[in-house]
């Protein structure tokens, strides 16, 4: 049988030695008006509360962080984060980044908050959904420091110190993950060829990774006509970078819309213009972000195939690339 991932285009661009850089594509805390500054803080607290709450405990006990959980107001934390760019002017990459905060793994891990604060389920279920929960709320953290260069400089220091990130750690949290991308709740499952191969090289090049993944995830969770989200790691280029690959099954009037609109532009969909219900934001950070990984700008990156997408036999395939860590530099 035919390996469809196989089969796509293959990537065409020169790996870039500088490599994605942590101040590539960051803006500041001032960038947002008072109101929104307030919703960043709001989000980013419960987020990284959570985490720390559970990577203190002695091993890894879920009684502080269920407390936090207890004691927040989700309801309301949701409702200030629905409203996130309320204040704050029309700057793309700003605009672009209360995208990525909105969506990222939001939507993901305020599912699962109410789900573990929930009485009927089962106990032995609870401690592998709040196991899900603290891979989400650590990768929020991480992107939203990432992206916002003077939102937490202590813990972002370390974030920009030389330390290569395993796919395995991309495999650990993801596969069989619940995962509620917004408007669908699906089920994850990976396959592995890249075995321990490192594609970041320090945990904000990661979090650029998580960014663009999230992205890939929230898309191919709400059109998933199956309840389940397929994502495949694999070499290309003789291993010099690693490809991610998201898959959906599409409805067929998701499938007939996207061959509607993609037959004379079929990279339509990284344009903001162009989207079914969605802000039409989230594809064109994309580009912009991989590109930056490469030295390209986003359209040279579509170009080059280093980020694209395909609908083949009613499926879709959105994937990117990425230097493997041992290509290039640290600094």
């Amino acid at each position: 049988m035919t390996d469809p991932i196989a089969a796509l285009p293959a990537p065409t661009a020169p790996v870039s030695e500088r490599r994605y850089q942590p101040d590539d594509l960051t803006v500041s805390l001032d960038d947002f008006g008072e109101a929104d500054r307030r919703r960043v803080r709001a989000v980013y607290d419960f987020a990284q509360g959570i985490y720390l709450d559970w990577l203190e405990s002695d091993d890894r006990d879920p009684g502080a962080a269920m407390a936090r959980l207890r004691a927040t107001d989700l309801r309301a934390l949701r409702a200030e984060t629905d409203r996130l760019g309320d204040d704050t002017s029309d700057d793309s990459r700003v605009r672009a980044i209360i995208h990525d905060i909105r969506g990222g793994t939001t939507s993901a891990f305020m599912s699962l908050a109410e789900l573990l604060l929930d009485q009927e389920v089962p106990e032995e279920r609870q401690l592998a959904y709040l196991q899900q929960l603290i891979w989400l709320v650590r990768d929020e953290a991480k992107v939203m420091r990432g992206l916002i260069a003077d939102l937490d400089p202590e813990m972002r220091e370390p974030d920009t110190e030389h330390e290569p990130h395993s796919v395995r750690d991309l495999v650990v949290k993801w596969n069989g993950m619940r995962y509620d991308g917004g408007d669908a709740t699906v089920s994850l499952s990976v396959r592995n060829d890249l075995g321990d191969t490192a594609l970041a090289n320090r945990c904000l090049e990661a979090s650029a990774i998580d960014r663009v993944s999230y992205n890939f995830l929230n898309n191919a969770a709400r059109f998933s006509a199956s309840g389940g989200v397929e994502i495949d790691l694999r070499p290309v280029q003789d291993r010099e970078m690693g490809r991610i690959t998201v898959v959906n099954d599409l409805p067929e009037d998701e499938t007939a819309w996207l061959e509607e609109r993609l037959s004379s532009d079929p990279m339509a969909l990284f344009r903001p213009d162009v989207t079914r219900g969605g802000t039409g934001i989230g594809l064109g950070a994309c580009a912009e972000v991989v590109g930056a990984a490469f030295e390209l700008t986003p359209d040279q990156a579509i170009r080059e195939r280093v980020i694209g997408y395909e609908v083949v036999d009613g499926r879709f395939f959105a994937w990117f690339c990425w230097p493997t860590a041992d290509v290039g530099t640290a600094a």
